[in-house]
């Protein structure tokens, strides 16, 4: 584990202060249980018109490639958004990767539209619609040391996603259920020396990153009032890569990979939670092993 742990743990854990808005939850819901939201899925319910939600996210990714050695790189991911009204949401992504040092990761910008609401009496669940901009603020080439010193990834994408969430109750408890679809494009990539995309020390050309499309199922159980359990189950998809400058072409091929993400969820309120977990791989081809532990608080003012 990196020894930036205790410390970025204890700057976030700053931010727990009481909350006082609604998070969406059917009142049925509320009453017996309270969620944060499972590690990796986004919730297509609506924050409320004039509240703000922060949720700041830390973890360790440990990258195995395909026949190296293990890499380990703190990140910082925080989810800020605003609800400009009952079904509009607004939000930016900031990210930070910490190894020797702190660097700026690239930027998201987020539009998100609720279609419809959770209907408790047909159960019919909130469906929206989100778009993802990422904008390339972090370092991608001109490295000092290659590939894993890079903090982006150079390109402009853009996501557009489809997201549902539907409650159920099992053996006495609430059981909500996410399903996310996301699907994205990106822009070619000017580079120059030693870059995220594997080039050496004085290359000159471009990249074109491969389109990428992920699906998350997502599973959250209450097992009292505070205390809840989490699982995510996910498939990305990412195609080739191709790489082109002066006698140097590479394509990646189609990276795919399964993960499961297992958690546990403490809430002091109804808008104050904390969920700890680990991203775990299930099944890879053409990617390398990614573990990633991290842990995440969800606050909404």
């Amino acid at each position: 584990m990196s020894k930036s742990w205790p410390l970025l743990l204890g700057s976030i854990l700053l931010l727990a202060l009481p909350a006082a808005a609604d998070d969406g939850l059917p009142d049925a819901v509320r009453s017996e249980a309270w969620f944060t939201g499972s590690l990796n899925s986004t919730g297509a319910t609506a924050l409320p018109a004039g509240h703000f939600l922060a949720e700041p996210y830390l973890g360790e990714e440990i990258v195995r490639p395909q026949g190296g050695h293990a890499s380990h790189t703190a990140e910082s991911l925080n989810l800020l958004l605003y609800g400009v009204t009952d079904d509009f949401t607004v939000g930016l992504i900031p990210r930070f990767t910490w190894r020797d040092r702190a660097e700026p990761g690239d930027l998201t910008a987020r539009l998100q539209y609720r279609l419809t609401a959770y209907d408790e009496a047909s159960g019919l669940p909130s469906v929206a619609v989100a778009l993802n901009q990422d904008f390339p603020t972090g370092k991608f080439d001109d490295l000092d040391r290659g590939a894993g010193d890079g903090s982006g990834n150079g390109a402009y994408t853009t996501h557009v996603a489809l997201l549902s969430d539907e409650y159920a109750t099992v053996a006495g408890r609430p059981l909500r259920l996410r399903f996310d679809v996301s699907y994205g494009v990106s822009t070619s990539v000017g580079i120059e020396n030693r870059s995220v995309y594997g080039t050496p020390e004085g290359f000159r050309g471009h990249a074109s990153p491969g389109a990428s499309s992920d699906a998350t199922l997502a599973f959250e159980y209450s097992l009292s009032t505070r205390w809840a359990v989490a699982l995510d189950a996910s498939y990305d998809r990412g195609d080739s890569t191709r790489v082109k400058g002066l006698d140097f072409h590479t394509a990646s091929g189609i990276g795919q990979s399964a993960n499961l993400a297992p958690a546990l969820e403490y809430n002091w309120t109804d808008n104050t939670g904390l969920i700890v977990g680990v991203q775990l791989p299930v099944w890879q081809s053409n990617s390398g092993r990614v573990i990633l532990p991290m842990a995440a608080l969800n606050c909404v003012f």
